[in-house]
């Protein structure tokens, strides 16, 4: 029997409680759940089964019963890979919470994926006795195999591919201020390297737990500035991006106003649930719109604003056909009891006068919602 028996339980418990209950604090009063949201729950279900299967693990690990050395091979399988798993999906999230964009996930998806599918199948491998990455010896006890060190390697290799994009994107994007790549990486770094080099002292899947507490706590700052019902940063969020644009120095700042047509009339109509849907269906249909590196808002009940950093006037144009198609695609499926239609309008930002700009959108809005009034 393992002589840390008792840490090992009392550890990946403390592990499994805390990623639990932050999925229940996470779940529990959230109206709408974006890609990102998804794949951090992913990664919270993946970590809380982790913690339950690396106890069984060594709570069985030496014995022999019934089905104990099958048993064996499937929770320590499950453990190796769950690690692996976890790295893959915060490297998406780190591109989903940099983008706020589900275009750049489904791009990366793939080529990120390969390696952690190599491992899953020299996992599956190992379960048929092949001894690549783990076996389980005579006498029922997990041995480490000859290659392990390849699922730290990659582990490693994730966790600095969402560092290096992170910092990449610092500079150019203002939203990514809000990601906390390094609370997450450091803890679960320490963790690992701990774990690696000494077996039989399991605090890897703890820090992994306490690393998304930490993200969590840091993520809180940015609900401030977020629109719960569309998904999108709220008024409050403007200013702070008017700033973070001339700290960074960005050029060429252009951006869209619109607002949706007849929005009362489908109130009075349908009621305030079906006012409310129309809300998160702009509000999503903006993000799969906008471009990577721009901020969509939310600013009042039917306005929305799109800031474009390092835009043209072309690349402006293109997004309002782009959200125009988008809006006629929708009608078409008449998949709804409405029918949208958005009044658009674009300026220019000097990158002084945040009032005139707003102005502008503005006036351009409403000169387009006056002549398809009068149409």
């Amino acid at each position: 029997m393992n002589p840390n028996l008792s840490e090992i339980v009392v550890a990946n418990g403390v592990g499994a409680a805390l990623v639990a209950m932050l999925h229940l604090s996470r779940s529990k009063y959230r109206k709408t759940k974006t890609k990102g949201e998804r794949l951090f729950d992913i990664m919270l279900l993946v970590t809380f089964a982790a913690n339950i299967a690396e106890i069984i693990c060594f709570l069985i690990d030496g014995k022999c019963f019934p089905f104990s050395r099958a048993l064996l091979y499937l929770v320590n399988a499950f453990c190796v890979g769950a690690t692996v798993v976890v790295g893959y999906v915060w490297c998406l999230y780190s591109v989903y919470r940099i983008h706020r964009n589900g275009i750049p996930v489904k791009k990366k998806a793939v080529w990120l994926g390969i390696p952690t599918v190599i491992i899953l199948l020299l996992l599956l491998a190992d379960m048929f006795g092949a001894a690549i990455l783990f076996e389980i010896s005579p006498d029922n006890l997990y041995v480490r195999g000859k290659y392990c060190l390849a699922v730290y390697l990659l582990l490693g290799g994730y966790y600095l591919y969402s560092v290096i994009i992170t910092f990449r994107s610092w500079k150019k994007i203002p939203n990514v201020q809000f990601f906390p790549v390094l609370y997450f990486i450091v803890p679960c770094v320490v963790g690992t390297i701990i774990q690696g080099l000494f077996y039989g002292i399991t605090i890897g899947w703890l820090t992994v737990s306490i690393a998304f507490i930490f993200v969590q706590l840091n993520l809180q700052s940015e609900s401030a500035f977020l629109d719960d019902m569309s998904g999108l940063y709220n008024r409050n969020y403007l200013a702070h991006a008017f700033t973070l644009i001339r700290r960074k120095s960005i050029g060429n700042v252009y951006g869209i106003m619109m607002d949706i047509d007849r929005y009362k009339m489908i109130n009075d109509s349908y009621g305030h649930l079906v006012g409310d849907d129309v809300i998160r269906t702009i509000g999503s249909l903006l993000r799969k719109s906008a471009p990577i590196g721009s901020i969509v808002l939310r600013i009042g009940g039917d306005e929305f604003v799109v800031l474009l950093p390092g835009s043209s006037q072309e690349q402006t144009e293109d997004l309002m056909r782009t959200i125009r198609n988008q809006v006629d695609q929708l009608n078409q499926k008449k998949e709804k009891p409405y029918t949208l239609s958005l009044s658009i309008g674009s300026a220019y930002y000097d990158g002084y006068d945040t009032d005139a700009f707003l102005s502008d959108m503005d006036k351009a809005m409403y000169r387009e919602k006056d002549t398809s009034c009068r149409s």
